[in-house]
Order: C-alpha cells, then sequence, then structure tokens
C-alpha cells in the first residue's frame, strides 16, 4: 500500500481505539450529526473524547459552525489526519504542515511497520499478557496513572470486557517485582495498532517500555497482523518506536 494508505490505516486504528472505551457497561456512545463522543453515563466515571469528525463535505459556515461547537466543548478531539487544509485550520488554529520530516520535541508523529521491518529487543525483564481480572486491575491503575492523572479513563473493573472479548491485548512489564511498564494492542481487522504505553517516571530510560512494545508487537505478528500503527506524542516516545522498526508517515500528509 501507498503512504496515504497507511495514513489513513493509522486513522483508523485512532478512532477504532477511541470507540473501545464505549465498550464497557459504564460508558456510552453518542452520535452528533457530524462526529461521535464516548463519554461515561450518567453518574459515572470515565473518558470524554470526540472523534468520527466528518465535515469535509459540509459547506464552509458549516464546517466553522462544528468546529466551533468542538472546541467550544473543551473535550479532547481526534481529525482525521487527512482532512483538508482549511478544515485543520479552523480546528486547530494554525496551517496544517505538509510532508514534515523534522519535529520539534512536542510534535505528534504518525507510525507504521510491517511485520518483515519488526526488530524484535529481547529483554530478561517479566513481562506478562493480562489474562485475569486482578491482573488488568494491576494494567489498569498503572496506564491511568501514568497517563491520565489517576483518572479512570480504564475502568480497572468495567474496560476488562475488552479482553475477555479478544478487542484488546494488554501488558505489564515488572521490575524489582513491580509492575513498571504497560503497553496495550488493538486488532481492527488486522492492522494493529499499539497504545496506552507508560513507565513510571524512575524506571525511564531503561528500555522498559521498548521491551513491552517489543513483546506486544511480536504477540501481534504470531497473530498475523498486516500492518502495525502507532501515535506518538513526543520525540522521546517516537525514538522507542523507531528503533522497533517503526517508520514515520507525517511525510504522507
Amino acid at each position: 500500500m501507498n503512504a496515504a494508505e497507511i495514513i489513513r490505516h493509522i486513522n483508523a486504528g485512532a478512532n477504532h481505539y477511541i470507540a473501545l472505551f464505549a465498550e464497557a457497561e459504564h460508558m456510552e456512545r453518542y452520535d452528533a450529526p457530524y462526529y461521535s463522543i464516548v463519554r461515561p453515563k450518567a453518574g459515572e466515571e470515565g473518558i470524554y473524547f470526540i472523534y468520527n469528525i466528518h465535515v469535509d463535505t459540509l459547506e464552509p459556515a458549516e464546517q466553522y459552525a462544528v468546529a466551533q461547537e468542538i472546541r467550544a466543548s473543551g473535550l479532547p478531539f481526534w481529525l482525521d489526519l487527512m482532512a483538508s487544509d482549511d478544515v485543520f485550520a479552523l480546528f486547530f488554529g494554525k496551517a496544517k504542515v505538509h510532508g514534515q520530516t523534522e519535529f520539534a520535541f512536542d510534535d505528534e508523529q504518525y507510525l507504521a511497520m510491517y511485520p518483515p521491518q519488526f526488530i524484535n529487543q529481547p529483554t530478561s525483564q517479566r513481562i506478562i499478557e493480562v489474562r485475569t481480572p486482578e491482573e488488568f486491575a494491576i494494567w489498569a491503575k498503572l496506564a491511568n496513572d501514568l497517563l491520565a492523572d489517576g483518572r479512570k479513563d480504564m475502568h480497572p473493573v468495567h474496560h476488562f470486557t475488552l479482553v475477555e472479548r479478544g478487542l484488546m491485548r494488554c501488558y505489564v512489564l515488572y521490575a524489582d517485582e513491580q509492575p513498571v511498564s504497560v503497553a496495550a494492542t488493538m486488532d481492527n481487522g488486522g492492522v494493529v495498532s499499539l497504545e496506552l504505553v507508560a513507565t513510571q517516571p524512575e524506571y525511564r530510560r531503561r528500555g522498559y517500555a521498548q521491551a513491552v512494545c517489543a513483546k506486544a508487537i511480536r504477540d501481534a505478528i504470531d497473530a498475523h497482523c498486516t500492518l502495525l500503527t502507532v501515535r506518538a506524542n513526543s520525540a522521546a516516545s517516537a525514538s522507542v518506536y523507531r528503533k522497533l522498526g517503526f517508520q514515520v508517515y507525517n511525510h504522507a500528509l
């Protein structure tokens, strides 16, 4: 597939990842005319996120109104990576960068990898794939503490259904007999997205994130995935993924 097609898979992986948050008894999905929202049900705690934004076919005034509505909500949102320049500017208030190959520290990078490109990273650390509710609670607490400031974006009980139903595979790396690094994968029709990667601050720069990601990737390849995708929100995380064989596709935008 060409680079633009790979970008579309990266985008689809993001939307699939967000949608899965609604697959729990305390969560719901609300479909507005031109976007969808994942949110907790009344009285529950959970993530709020806007995704599946589709405004490119609207008239400019309608695009502006929808963009203003979403921005005014104050909620995080995911905009299609292939959105037009005008739509991108409406949502982010700046010009879209095409063909980006150089990055500031906090620039997002969009990466993908075919299975043969994977660079294996053996480790002596203990890494488990989550199988039980108890293991999932440990994984969810670490993921929430590191990625959501302790909020229950991933519910330690209700979201275990994602593991039970095979919608998500979760991994925990242990060091000093403590859970210190996590990762997860989500399979969207054979294209697997790497998600929720984090390591406790005092254990960073020891290769643990790379190791737990490598385990997750090996399992996805063994399950016959056709492509792996990941989105990095910093140069540091992108460096981890590139060492595993991922390539950056911002240039395809």
